[in-house]
């Protein structure tokens, strides 16, 4: 995956409803465990798939920058050279090689020291707040730009409530807001353009079944959905026979009427296309509606 402001909006959406846990426990899980003690998986993967990119350990510790930081490094594989780079983070400091400071007011400070800090927001990009009581513009407060309107600006952040609750979670901004101290601009990976895919082009690839559906309703002329976590599409009628590919719950399966009966089973003849292969064959008539 590449950093660009379009992954940055679909991985930091992933994590919405993540909620901080009470204890270095379940941190893969988004809602067991929760707590209020800043133990995440961003602060463990920073540690150690991080380790050597922030100075000290993290684990607990504030992490809304730490996550804006994660879900960078997701976005790069974990390349901590390109990390750097992206987010001019130093190779050095304070003397220490490859230790770059964590928090809201040092991740704000890259960015200014590159000249790639004001007041005009991006997406994919970080927001800085100042939430004291008394204002000085130090930021304290890290989210991730999602969505940007004529007045307002919409953001992920991580060590927010709702409800109560700690973790991530979406927030709604005017652009005016007094909190806002300003926006940093990391350096994206170019936006690649797809090719539109021709819908009117024949698959390449047919994968058909050697079985042969032996009775055909007008009923059974219709489109399926897989309702089971998964199904396979088999090769003949049988459990136990080969299968030529497995779909998810939810997945369109087209029938056009055939279909054989096994030992009192509907086995139901379907097509599903993916990409640029057809498949033909068997599902269990238990596992679609």
């Amino acid at each position: 995956m590449s950093f660009t402001p379009k992954n940055m909006v679909k991985k930091s959406t992933a994590e919405l409803g993540y909620l901080e846990k009470k204890s270095n426990k379940d941190l893969d899980d988004k809602k067991k465990n929760a707590g209020n003690k800043n133990y995440t998986k961003y602060n463990r993967d920073l540690d150690t798939k991080g380790k050597g990119l922030l100075n000290g350990k993290k684990q607990p510790s504030d992490y809304c920058a730490n996550l804006h930081l994660w879900l960078v490094c997701e976005c790069l594989d974990w390349d901590l050279a390109k990390v750097r780079k992206a987010l001019y983070l130093p190779k050095t400091e304070g003397g220490k090689p490859g230790c770059s400071a964590a928090g809201a007011k040092y991740f704000a400070n890259y960015f200014k020291a590159k000249g790639k800090f004001d007041n005009k927001p991006e997406i994919g990009c970080p927001v800085f707040f100042d939430t004291k009581k008394k204002r000085d513009g130090t930021p304290t407060h890290v989210g991730t730009v999602v969505e940007i309107t004529d007045k307002q600006i919409k953001t992920i952040e991580g060590n927010t409530k709702k409800l109560g609750k700690g973790g991530v979670w979406p927030r709604t901004y005017s652009k005016t807001n007094a909190k806002i101290v300003g926006y940093g601009h990391p350096k994206f990976d170019k936006e690649t353009t797809e090719k539109p895919k021709d819908e009117s082009a024949a698959p390449t690839k047919m994968v058909k079944a050697t079985g042969v559906a032996e009775k055909k309703s007008e009923a059974l002329n219709k489109t399926f959905k897989v309702k089971t976590v998964t199904a396979d599409i088999k090769n003949t009628p049988n459990a136990s026979s080969k299968t030529l590919c497995t779909v998810k719950k939810g997945t369109s399966l087209r029938c056009f009427g055939f279909y054989s009966v096994v030992k009192d089973v509907e086995w139901i003849f379907v097509q599903y296309i993916d990409g640029d292969t057809v498949y033909q064959g068997f599902v269990c008539g238990k596992g679609v509606s």
